[in-house]
């Protein structure tokens, strides 16, 4: 079959060209659109966040409103904080003397008398200082033992150990007193 245009060559270019337009308008139009689309998206979303930093300054506000009425409440705890930090240093550490006495005696040996018995405290540590004498040295020996043993005594040495006369032999020992606490007076009380 054969075709035969009996229109002339410019009108068929004319509507090859309206087609090319039409298409072109389409795309824009498309495009147009799909901006149009994007910036209501956009736009629908910042609405959106500005509800919720709305609610949520509504939500602190109201927070800061009922953390005011906690203030005294606050200012209360932290006088409290200030004053048990001001006993504990006022009161420093505290030995469990009592307890480091009762145990000395209960340890010692029946063949070793003490002439003298000092507790001092240092800022984190006490000191025992034990002077006394016995028959022989294999005894202070034991009472070096028997100390070591002893809870809360750590680090045990003799400063000297020396035979006086024929009879007895002098000693003097140190040691660490280790049970230290920090003086906590609701622990105390249960608190």
């Amino acid at each position: 079959m054969i075709k035969i245009n009996l229109l002339p060559p410019e009108i068929v270019e004319e509507r090859k060209r309206k087609a090319v337009h039409r298409k072109i308008l389409s795309v824009v139009v498309a495009v147009v659109v799909a901006l149009a689309l994007g910036f209501g998206v956009l736009f629908a979303a910042t609405l959106q966040v500005r509800n919720d930093i709305q609610a949520l300054e509504t939500e602190r506000a109201a927070v800061e409103a009922e953390v005011a009425t906690y203030q005294p409440y606050v200012q209360l705890q932290n006088q409290v904080n200030n004053k048990n930090e001001l006993l504990q240093s006022a009161m420093g550490t505290q030995v469990k003397w009592r307890e480091t006495l009762g145990s000395l005696g209960l340890h010692i040996p029946d063949n070793v008398w003490l002439n003298n018995v000092s507790l001092s405290m240092g800022d984190e540590e006490g000191t025992l200082l034990v002077r006394g004498e016995t028959f022989d040295h294999p005894s202070t020996a034991g009472w070096i033992t028997a100390l070591s043993e002893m809870p809360g005594i750590a680090d045990v040495r003799t400063s000297f150990s020396a035979e006086e006369g024929e009879e007895f032999v002098r000693f003097e020992m140190r040691a660490v007193v280790d049970a230290v606490e920090l003086f906590d007076p609701l622990a105390e009380r249960g608190e």
